[in-house]
């Protein structure tokens, strides 16, 4: 393997209380739901950057 990449900076997130990444699963015959909530600060302004990524029929 290479080099490891830089995905992000200026994270904010406390993982203890508030997850980055979510998984919701709908049961054996349905689509699993993933979650991606970071949350960053930047010249003290905070955002949240969310998107749910639908996967289908996962078992």
């Amino acid at each position: 393997m290479g080099a490891g990449s830089l995905m992000a900076q200026q994270l904010v997130n406390d993982v203890s209380t508030n997850r980055i990444f979510a998984v919701e699963s709908a049961g054996s015959a349905g689509n699993a739901l993933i979650t991606l909530k970071p949350e960053f600060s930047i010249s003290g302004q905070n955002f949240t950057f969310h998107h749910q990524v639908s996967i289908a029929n996962v078992p």
